[in-house]
């Protein structure tokens, strides 16, 4: 007799039915009384990953095996185990217990007795994290114990049978089960029905004393059937679809990296209490959780980069490290970045707090070096610019007969009264004592932060060109205690500076790897930095501590549309932005890719939102706003700004040349082509784009 439930609720009515003439009630155990988040292979490449990490304080790195190969060894023992049991005569179980021990003596021979427990732990501690019980199985199972049945579990099973009881007591079932049975203690599976006349001398019963309920047609239902014992089939139709669709992205993320994104939110969205929502309408909430994969990507990049470059501090450069820096602490907090994982500081730097200790000499060279993006300088704006206070600077530029301050500046070939004051030996001495007092006080702060003295560092930021980094270097790479600098960020556009002890390494995107997809994400990457930015103000510079001169504290300044713009709309995106990264942890466990294996995904996700922008998503970008601190002290807004009054007083070519220029000055012109109602626009434009780049 073979009995078709729909799932548990179902079932108890017709356990209560059955279950009175029968005196043992076996169930099976994976896929019926409990579920994994993940299928049973891909757990095992998780615990590979574990393993690895056993390894690395026993093993040397240079003979350290990566994780696919610790996982490719366990497939090849588990096959060796699997051989010399059939030749004994058993079915075609790898016991756990040799195969750990076959695994870690593969790389540590001898005294591995406390590795090879810990490779066990490990393995049970995973299936705790992805198992649950199945809805209603604990009510179902338990009304039968109140019953007076006797209850046993038979599953085809690597583990032993208390290894299997712990896991179903982690899973609500304790005390509800007599016996455990597996096939790796028995040396037979359900599969080859072997275990059953097995089980019915070892509980000495007959048959038609026996009712099974799996899940498994062939060997729950079957195998049992053609010894005479009763079945009950358990159907449950919408976790065979989960798991089908699990099944499939697990086969696609085995082979190519672009969907282990997608694989993460499957899981995440199968989470019963996940922290993040699925919110209709709140398009800042959505930006957030659009480019959560990137941030987390990135942060286990830094961490592994850090690592490779024998680096032991991460400092996340304000303003955006402080996002940076969340997600690394929630990562730290659960144990997702490894052992002896670097630690993460934050620092308060800026181009307006570097700049000035950076520059050699009030030359037009030095100038240069931030003159050539932004052109357009008065003597006040250079001032601030540098972190030159007026006074002496405006007096002493009168002397030269610079006697207007808010006049637009030109080269020094051009504007002789420019060239005196540049010329000018007390400006040089004024400006010299003002940058050696910000350097010493600079490199006070980097002290105080646990930076200076320091053999390597990984600075890390959001990117584009690394202009922080580049002053660092250049104001004391001849300097002791100046550590060797890495930058790591979230996506480099150019090489900026080169200078010794100092490289730069672009994550989700890199000009260096002239890779078309990663280029678009330059298409748009404000939105990065006002998602991420922190709302409290921007480095203009130090003061000391008066009761504590060793104690430098950064000075801020901030913008009231800054902290409005963070209240009403980036506060939900960096909402998104943590909800995303706190399901991330729960699911990471037992899909534990590196920041690497998980750039191609949040590559894809970022680009789609970038390039196909919905209205809703266009729209909403017309209400954000930036503040440039450095250079041009503007608020950048991200509209396509054309006056209707203008362009009629232009003739028709003007007109078009001039809607040409301003789009070509639109800081997001895939989100000007969504506004503009144009049917398949965003498909139109981007073929232009991808064109114009093939020419």
């Amino acid at each position: 007799m073979i009995r078709a439930v729909t799932g548990f609720s179902t079932l108890s009515e017709v356990l209560r039915t059955h279950a009175r003439t029968k005196r043992v009630v076996a169930f099976d155990m994976f896929n019926t009384l409990v579920r994994r988040q993940v299928e049973g292979e891909w757990l095992k490449r998780a615990a590979a990953f574990r393993v690895h990490e056993l390894l690395v304080p026993w093993v040397h790195r240079w003979f350290l095996p990566t994780p696919e190969s610790v996982f490719e060894r366990r497939r090849e023992i588990e096959r060796q185990v699997v051989a010399e049991r059939i030749e004994r005569g058993e079915d075609n179980e790898a016991d756990f217990a040799e195969v750990a021990r076959r695994w870690v003596a593969t790389w540590v021979p001898i005294d591995n007795e406390a590795l090879v427990a810990a490779c066990v732990e490990s393995e049970l501690r995973l299936e705790e994290l992805a198992l649950s019980a199945t809805p209603g199985s604990i009510e179902a199972v338990r009304a039968l114990k109140v019953a007076g049945a006797r209850l046993i579990v038979v599953s085809d099973m690597y583990l032993s049978s208390h290894q299997l009881q712990r896991l179903l007591d982690s899973c609500g079932f304790a005390e509800l089960f007599d016996e455990v049975y597996t096939s790796t203690d028995v040396g037979k599976r359900k599969a080859t029905g072997r275990i059953f006349p097995w089980l019915l001398e070892t509980e000495a019963i007959a048959a038609s004393d026996l009712l099974f309920v799996g899940d498994d047609l062939e060997a729950d239902q079957v195998q049992p059937g053609r010894h005479g014992i009763d079945t009950v089939h358990v159907v449950d139709e919408p976790e065979t679809s989960r798991r089908t669709r699990l099944k499939a992205l697990e086969r696609l993320a085995s082979s190519n990296h672009v969907w282990n994104v997608p694989l993460i939110d499957e899981l995440i969205e199968r989470l019963p209490d996940r922290a993040s929502q699925q919110v209709d309408g709140d398009v800042d909430y959505e930006l957030g959780q659009t480019l959560a994969p990137g941030l987390v990507a990135f942060v286990l990049d830094t961490v592994d980069l850090a690592r490779r470059r024998g680096a032991k501090r991460i400092f996340f450069l304000a303003r955006e490290g402080l996002t940076f820096l969340r997600i690394y602490g929630r990562l730290l907090e659960q144990g997702l970045l490894g052992p002896r994982a670097p630690e993460a500081r934050y620092l308060y730097v800026s181009r307006a707090s570097t700049i000035l200790p950076a520059m050699r000499g009030l030359a037009w060279d030095d100038l240069q070096r931030f003159w050539r993006q932004y052109p357009n300088q008065t003597l006040l704006t250079l001032l601030k610019n540098l972190s030159l206070p007026t006074d002496p600077f405006v007096g002493l530029a009168a002397s030269v007969g610079l006697t207007q301050p808010r006049r637009r500046l030109g080269p020094p070939e051009d504007d002789l009264e420019f060239r005196r004051f540049l010329e000018s030996r007390d400006v040089h001495a004024a400006f010299a004592a003002a940058r050696d007092a910000a350097k010493d006080t600079l490199r006070d702060y980097l002290t105080y932060r646990g930076f200076w003295g320091q053999d390597k560092v990984v600075i890390a930021d959001i990117g584009w060109k690394g202009t922080m980094q580049d002053n660092l270097a250049r104001a004391f790479e001849s300097e002791r205690g100046m550590p060797e600098l890495f930058g790591a960020y979230l996506a480099l556009a150019s090489e900026g500076e080169r200078y010794p002890r100092s490289y730069k390494h672009g994550f989700l995107a890199d000009f260096r790897r002239s890779d078309a997809e990663e280029l678009d994400l330059f298409r748009n990457t404000a939105t990065y930095e006002m998602v991420t930015q922190a709302a409290h103000g921007s480095t203009v510079g130090y003061r000391r501590r008066p009761e504590n001169p060793a104690a430098v504290l950064p000075e801020l300044k901030e913008y009231e549309i800054e902290r409005e713009n963070a209240q009403r709309y980036f506060r939900r995106a960096r909402e998104g932005i943590d909800a995303w990264t706190r399901d991330f942890t729960r699911v990471a466990p037992f899909s534990p890719f590196t920041g690497e294996q998980l750039r191609a995904g949040a590559l894809a996700r970022a680009l789609d939102y970038i390039r196909y922008p919905t209205r809703q998503q266009a729209e909403a970008f017309l209400r954000y706003s930036h503040v440039e601190s450095f250079g041009v002290h503007q608020v950048s807004r991200f509209g396509f700004d054309v006056r209707l009054a203008e362009l009629v007083a232009r003739s028709p070519r003007k007109t078009w040349s001039e809607l040409q220029r301003r789009f070509e000055h639109t800081m997001w012109r895939e989100g000007v082509v969504k506004r503009s109602g144009l049917p398949l626009g965003s498909l139109l434009w981007d073929l232009y784009v991808t064109l114009q780049r093939a020419r």
